[in-house]
């Protein structure tokens, strides 16, 4: 992944989407199944969390979108550089379609 990003660039989460993965958001969308595994392992910077943002809004109502965390949804704030409008976007985007399945396995 390329890293050195212009000032321009910074600032604008979609082309930065484009210019890292090669590839535009419509494209992830035009898929029929997300897979995010393991969010929360790492901590995502606001940069981070714009550009998922997204991937995951132009997902939104296109496919279907698989995470696996160990995180409850009162923690995911944390996950996202502490962005409380960003979070509660995306987590309304996630549930409004959602089937969820907690499970208390040992890794």
């Amino acid at each position: 992944m390329r890293q050195n990003l212009s000032p321009d660039e910074k600032n604008r989460p979609k082309a930065v989407v484009v210019r890292l993965l090669g590839v535009r958001p419509s494209r992830v969308a035009a898929h029929h199944i997300l897979c995010i595994d393991e969010l929360g392992y790492l901590p995502i910077d606001k940069f981070g969390a714009d550009c998922l943002f997204q991937i995951m809004s132009h997902h939104y109502e296109r496919g279907a979108t698989l995470i696996t965390t160990n995180r409850v949804y009162k923690q995911w704030a944390s996950i996202f550089n502490n962005d409380a409008v960003l979070t509660s976007d995306l987590l309304d985007r996630l549930l409004h379609h959602a089937d969820r399945h907690k499970q208390t396995l040992q890794s």
